[in-house]
Parts: structure tokens; sequence; C-alpha cells
């Protein structure tokens, strides 16, 4: 096994995606609570943003 070089990762980038990721899982994981309690619509608006987020993320990056 090697080890990985993260010298090249900007501070600026770590905290963008560190971002991206909590409010993509806070959001999907939220949807789906609010879906178990039977709230579709706050559910359905909270996995909507995950997804919406997931695909800024993509732009951003790529």
């Amino acid at each position: 096994m090697g080890l990985v070089d993260i010298s090249e990762v900007t501070p600026q980038f770590f905290i963008l995606a560190a971002f991206f990721i909590l409010l993509i899982g806070s959001s999907f994981s939220f949807g789906i609570l609010r879906l178990f309690q039977k709230r579709k619509q706050q559910g359905f608006l909270s996995l909507g943003v995950a997804v919406v987020a997931f695909i800024v993320m993509l732009i951003t990056f790529f």
C-alpha cells in the first residue's frame, strides 16, 4: 500500500468539498426521515435539495 499525497489539496477546495458533502448528506437523510414520518412534501423537497446540491457539486468540481 502506498501513501496518498494530499499536499496539492488547497484549503478552499477542502472546505468547499466538506460543505457539499455535509449539505448533500444532511438533506438526503432529512428527506428520508420526513418520508418515514409521512410528510411527503417536505421529504421530496429535501431529497430535491440533495439532488440539486449534488449536480451543482459535479458542475463545480468538474
